[in-house]
């Protein structure tokens, strides 16, 4: 509803009203995303999509060791 909103009086937003306009389009994309993936997963009762336990958070620093950590979050 508020994105209707927007979008029909887009000639006249601000930059902040933008930036909500983004932040609700993202929340709702992430949602229509993330919904099939948890629901998958709750029927097996196990996460399907891969390790989740691969990334581990950490302090950020440019040592070797947290670059390599941070890489392992992104990707393999």
């Amino acid at each position: 509803m508020a994105i209707l909103m927007f979008v029909m009086r887009r000639s006249s937003l601000s930059p902040a009203e933008y930036f909500l306009l983004n932040l609700m389009v993202t929340s709702l994309l992430f949602i229509i995303v993330s919904t099939p993936m948890v629901a998958i997963s709750s029927l097996h009762h196990r996460w399907m999509f891969g390790e989740s336990g691969e990334c581990r958070p950490s302090i950020p620093s440019a040592t070797p060791d947290k670059v390599r950590n941070l890489l392992s979050c992104v990707g393999k």
